[in-house]
């Protein structure tokens, strides 16, 4: 083994997942050689999901590739599959430790224990911090010129599908003074972007743990996210925001919080079918006239916003009409992109006992159907940007061409030269190529 212990990481899921994985690389990078997740490495921290069968395969994948990269290395898995199936990732092999969620925090700590390291004070990890050679390499996939700010930890609500609320717990929200310190610290670490994310951020302060008092308490379940939001964009100058959340969680202040100029006019409104008799079943409390109401009142507000959804195809009981409800639904509102996710039966869930379970050959055939809609809807939001001037943060420059990201989340490809990582820019959108806008640096 090298002097300084070579350490890997991997993970999967959701942008809670990418928040909690990038700080704890902040806690490790400073004292060990942070290595690509394909090079020999003596510890491989694989950060799972298990929101799908896919997901659970897929972390199982990871843990496997990293024993055959070196079959000597420390296993190290946390995550949601870490707390769903622990027993089975403890078995596998190079597996040392299991970490479930409640435990994440205990990894720095443990890994310098088996190397009798003493960890360097934390110090957040910036975008200056990611490389595009050399050693530090590794980073470009961990630390983007994003930030993440976990915002609350938990579920209450008990959709028929999810296990989230049985291996995240219950809501949990973060003090806000704690939050606006942490915002503040990104951007003297340098972000120009920062995403708000957590387990369920529209339920955040509910618990009663935020601080905040909201001006909407009373309505629709009332809201302590917008106080927040509000607080957060005054103390830390920077493009903020908001990530997925659920349309439950909309009183009229967090609607209004999309007026300020500050916060990015996109939101990832998670919708899941487009049938209101499939959306009982799932036990998700709104119907597609309340969801296309509250789509109304956030074009009232801000009427550029991009909304991109998430959508479950092929739930038990799901017909064709049903099927083809939701695909009409998804062109009615117009989404700029969707994720969809064919249904995966988890243990112990209501789902997994209802009647009407549609077969795998049936739910590839939609698949297919939903993602020829889910391209024509996309494309058709590129579009609407030809001819347009954007700004654009840029994320990575490579040698054939350099990304960057509008803050209606519009994906762009520009030619390198003159460009670098963390900047913001102006572009000129000419083209549509890949499922990217093609733009034109402008002076």
């Amino acid at each position: 083994m090298p002097s300084v212990p070579r350490i890997a990481f991997a993970t999967l899921g959701c942008k809670t997942n990418q928040a909690e994985v990038v700080s704890l690389v902040s806690q490790l990078a400073w004292d060990l050689a942070v290595v690509p997740f394909d090079a020999p490495a003596d510890i491989y921290v694989v950060n799972t999901c298990t929101v799908t069968h896919a997901a659970d395969r897929q972390s199982r994948q990871l843990v496997r590739r990293a024993h055959r990269a070196n079959p000597d290395a420390a296993i190290v898995v946390a995550g949601c599959a870490a707390d769903y199936a622990t027993e089975d990732l403890s078995e596998l092999p190079g597996v040392r430790l299991v970490a479930p969620n409640e435990r994440k925090d205990l990894i720095a700590g443990q890994v310098a224990a088996w190397y009798g390291l003493q960890l360097s004070p934390r110090r957040l990890l910036g975008p200056g911090d990611r490389a595009t050679s050399g050693p530090g390499a590794a980073l470009l996939d961990l630390v983007t010129t994003r930030a993440w700010l976990k915002i609350s930890e938990g579920c209450d609500n008990a959709c028929a599908y999810c296990v989230i609320p049985r291996v995240r717990g219950a809501n949990r929200s973060r003090p806000a003074r704690d939050l606006i310190g942490e915002a503040r610290a990104l951007v003297e670490a340098g972000y120009r972007e920062i995403v708000l994310t957590g387990t369920n951020i529209g339920s955040y302060g509910q618990d009663g743990e935020s601080g905040l008092v909201s001006r909407a308490r009373g309505t629709l379940r009332g809201s302590t996210l917008a106080p927040l939001v509000h607080g957060l964009v005054a103390s830390a100058p920077a493009r903020w925001r908001i990530g997925s959340i659920e349309p439950l969680e909309f009183p009229e202040d967090l609607v209004e919080v999309f007026a300020d100029d500050r916060v990015c006019p996109h939101l990832h409104l998670c919708l899941q079918s487009g049938s209101d008799r499939i959306l009982a079943r799932m036990r998700r409390r709104y119907n597609t006239s309340s969801f296309a109401a509250l789509v109304d009142r956030l074009r009232a507000v801000r009427p550029d916003i991009a909304i991109s959804t998430d959508v479950i195809v092929g739930f038990p009981g799901e017909t064709e009409p049903d099927f083809d409800e939701t695909l009409a639904f998804l062109r009615q509102i117009g989404f700029s992109g969707v994720h969809l996710f064919p249904y995966s039966d988890r243990e112990a869930t209501a789902a997994a006992a209802l009647e009407g379970h549609v077969g795998p050959a049936l739910i590839a055939g939609r698949m297919e159907r939903a993602q020829g809609v889910a391209r024509e809807l996309q494309t058709a939001f590129h579009r609407s940007w030809l001819g347009q001037t954007v700004e654009a943060l840029v994320e990575r420059v490579g040698p054939d061409f350099a990304t960057a990201t509008t803050p209606h989340y519009l994906k762009l490809r520009l030619a390198p030269d003159r460009l670098s990582s963390n900047t913001l820019v102006r572009a000129s959108v000419e083209g549509v190529a890949d499922g990217r806008a093609e733009a034109r640096l402008v002076d």
